[in-house]
């Protein structure tokens, strides 16, 4: 799920008019994933969208999940490319809805809206952000404009005067006013049970703390939200870094030459333990301080944010590149291949050319393949072996050749003489013919059951079928997962692709299997051999009847209620860390914590491994609890266990 207060945010400005605040939030880097979050709020749906809306977005997936009344909040969506859209539309066409709230809008949604009415559906807009760019001080950020505060400003297309952030300059809107106020028909002010539920949107204008640091495994994440000068004590922030780190300074405003100067000796003094150092959204001024010094292998510039020049209208624009995206390009001298995300012309990265060129250098982009070594010739001793070796083994050869021919026109005459068998059932012959046609669809559902093709090669008979088998329950868990789109924990099940990797495949098959053997386990129906060929292959069809699908499907979607947490089963591809198989997939809205996608581990001192478990020792204790007593819950988010308490009232 996206953060809630993960946005490099500015203290809210005072309206010009008005008694209510005036958010601004400073751009943030462009996240190439996609990541949706649905929750619940009251009789409304909120699901939020961040990230880059393009050709993986399963939108109708999503739109058959979402019925009644829908808020959309879309503040991260940096694009929508041409797929985007058709995922989009697809997504509203597949939505069930009474009503259709967009919250929050992006630049980027809103452009889609002015240029594509149905990219709206039916919906209205409660609030969207708005571009803005401080002429005094090239700072891009954003504005947020309310349906209700700011209705005159949006109704006579009159941009508000917002101060920067950086440094108070009086700026306006970055755009053509009578344009980008095109959506006004779009803006309707919310009813009070909307902005009830509007209230649920993760807060906004709540400064981060200056500097955040967390453990995720092996990886130490170090976020900078504050301007990077000599103030800001970096040898803290260092002490105790180890393994690999990342440095994530998409948020730092401003950096001084005291602070790159600083920002450089903290680099410098690091632990040897440290074996890796990444740098995402490094300020410019900071890049070219790098780049100005020798090469350190520890240390790898990701991506910049840099000043790059928009033609349309002429100005600059503080523009996120990917360095590992752009590598080749960058290494070769040439500007990176990105366009203004309002205007959607290419921007001119000509000043910064060389820098981002030895920053893909560095990280190995460019380089030329060193040339293989030439083979030693060899000494005229071993070329007299060596021609011995030759004579010798031409002649075994020959003798072999003239034993084979005569093996071969025997076989012919016999082939020839001897009427030809036609295959066994369920067999075919390597490169005469074609595999039975069962073995073409893999995946079949229908009142019979369902049905899994599996195919395999292996050395022998027995390696073939349990290799088919173990694909064929991966598969079983693939559907599975599409199975649950309606239930609470589908939210929470990782989507396609999945790894490759033989040991984490094999896992999740053990998982499955370790849950629900007993009545999930299909059985074989037919089997195709093929014969001949270097190793036996093989096609297998398992059959899983309706009422044993079902319950897998039961399973795995069960809901148990305590206390304000909805807690299910963890699905097979899930990770089996931290060691528990009880996940919260849902919480309301007086519950502080848990959130939804943490593990309980314990109930009291009791560890709850499973749901049955959980069940039981959470009404059991709950029953025994003395009135105004307490109830200690152990939770793990994925990083560090948690323990919350629940009060019993009397």
């Amino acid at each position: 799920m996206p953060p809630a207060t993960d946005v490099p945010e500015t203290e809210p400005l005072e309206r010009p008019a008005g008694s209510g605040k005036r958010v601004v939030l400073q751009k943030e880097p462009p996240r190439s994933d996609l990541q949706v979050d649905v929750r619940r709020a009251g009789d409304h749906t909120i699901v939020t969208l961040a990230g880059r809306i393009a050709e993986g977005f399963k939108g109708e997936e999503l739109g058959r999940r979402l019925v009644g009344n829908i808020i959309l909040e879309t503040r991260q969506v940096d694009r929508v490319t041409s797929y985007g859209v058709r995922a989009w539309l697809a997504m509203l066409d597949a939505m069930d809805t009474d009503n259709l709230y967009f919250a929050r809008c992006s630049e980027a949604v809103l452009s889609q809206m002015a240029m594509i009415r149905a990219f709206a559906g039916n919906g209205s807009i409660t609030s969207f952000f708005a571009p803005y760019l401080c002429e005094g001080c090239g700072n891009a950020f954003q504005v947020l404009y309310d349906a209700i505060e700011d209705a005159p400003a949006i109704a006579e297309s009159r941009p508000v005067d917002v101060q920067c952030p950086r440094c108070r300059t009086v700026c306006t809107l970055d755009d053509d006013p009578a344009s980008f106020f095109r959506i006004g028909p779009l803006v309707e002010a919310p009813s009070e049970e909307l902005k009830q539920a509007l209230g649920k949107l993760p807060p906004l204008g709540v400064d981060a703390d200056p500097i955040e640091k967390s453990v995720r495994d092996n990886l130490t994440v170090v976020k900078f939200n504050t301007r990077l000068d000599a103030s800001v004590r970096l040898r803290r922030v260092f002490d105790g870094l180890e393994g690999r780190a990342r440095f994530d300074m998409g948020g730092v405003p401003e950096v001084t030459e005291r602070g790159a100067t600083t920002f450089l000796r903290a680099l410098d003094a690091l632990d040897p333990e440290v074996r890796r150092v990444e740098i995402v959204g490094c300020p410019e001024a900071l890049a070219v301080a790098l780049v100005g010094r020798p090469p350190d292998d520890r240390v790898r510039v990701m991506s910049v944010v840099v000043r790059a020049t928009c033609a349309s209208p002429p100005g600059q624009r503080d523009v996120h590149v990917d360095i590992v995206e752009h590598g080749e390009a960058l290494a070769s001298g040439k500007p990176p291949e990105v366009r203004c995300d309002w205007c959607d012309d290419a921007l001119s990265f000509r000043s910064q050319r060389t820098m981002l060129a030895t920053l893909a250098q560095r990280l190995g982009f460019g380089e030329v393949a060193p040339e293989p070594e030439p083979e030693p010739e060899p000494s005229p001793r071993g070329q007299r072996l060596s021609i011995g070796l030759w004579i010798t083994s031409m002649l075994a050869t020959g003798s072999a050749v003239f034993a084979g021919l005569v093996g071969m026109v025997l076989l012919a005459a016999l082939w020839f003489l001897a009427p030809t068998p036609g295959p066994p059932p369920n067999a075919w012959i390597a490169g005469r013919t074609p595999p039975p046609r069962w073995t073409e669809t893999q995946w079949a559902e229908d009142t019979t059951g369902v049905h899994v093709v599996a195919g395999a090669d292996a050395a022998d008979l027995e390696a073939a079928l349990e290799t088919a088998r173990r694909k064929a329950l991966f598969q079983l868990v693939e559907h599975l997962r599409d199975a649950l789109r309606d239930r609470a924990i589908h939210p929470l099940i990782p989507a396609p692709p999945y790894r490759d990797d033989p040991a984490w495949r094999a896992a999740v098959v053990d998982d499955y299997l370790a849950a629900v053997a007993p009545f999930g386990l299909p059985e074989r129906a037919e089997v195709a051999v093929r014969e001949g060929g270097p190793e036996t292959r093989i096609f297998v069809r398992y059959d899983l009847a309706p009422e044993a699908w079902a319950r897998v499907v039961e399973h795995y979607g069960t809901v148990y209620t305590f206390r304000g947490m909805d807690l299910s089963p963890r699905f097979p591809l899930q990770p089996e860390q931290p060691e528990s198989d009880v996940l919260v997939v849902a919480t309301r809205t007086w519950l502080a914590e848990p959130k939804a996608g943490d593990r309980l581990l314990a109930t009291g001192d009791a560890r709850t491994l499973d749901l049955q478990v959980a069940r039981q020792e959470l009404e059991s204790q709950w029953d025994a609890l003395p009135a105004g007593e307490t109830l200690s819950l152990t939770f793990h988010d994925g990083v560090t266990e948690k323990r919350v308490p629940l009060r019993k009232n009397p």
